[in-house]
């Protein structure tokens, strides 16, 4: 093989790589799909642009190492952890922005109904305590 051949095949495998990347993010349900779109971002989170979400995400993920998971007992598997925490908070945005139901969001970000409603729950003791009453 000639060294332009290898080179020809290095940049179509980093295309490949870089399409495989697009779809599957476009496939995905999650706050890194809608990030360039600011009116995508008001719908679904009724921040009023990416910048002002990402600015609140930065002044609570430090404290997000201490959420306290609302689980059905201490052996449950942490189920919602496929999700990243921004994700998490992205869901539970959708569910008071839209008001969608846990089965629909259940659908939307690929998990269970139970883990959904975990995952609003704790969120929702979480913002209670960060922002206070």
């Amino acid at each position: 093989m000639s060294l332009d051949h290898n080179e020809e095949l290095s940049v179509e495998i980093a295309w490949l790589r870089n399409q495989i990347e697009e779809i599957t993010i476009s496939s995905k349900f999650c706050l890194e799909r809608f990030a360039g779109s600011d009116d995508d971002i008001r719908f679904f989170t009724r921040f009023a642009c990416h910048a002002h979400l990402m600015a609140f995400w930065k002044q609570i993920e430090p404290a997000t190492c201490k959420i306290i998971r609302v689980t059905r007992a201490q052996s449950v598997a942490k189920t919602d952890e496929v999700l990243q925490p921004i994700d998490t908070f992205f869901l539970f945005m959708n569910y008071l922005s839209l008001g969608l139901m846990q089965k629909d969001l259940a659908h939307r970000f690929k998990i269970h109904q139970s883990t959904v409603s975990r995952i609003i729950n704790t969120w929702a003791n979480f913002l209670y305590t960060v922002l206070g009453a």
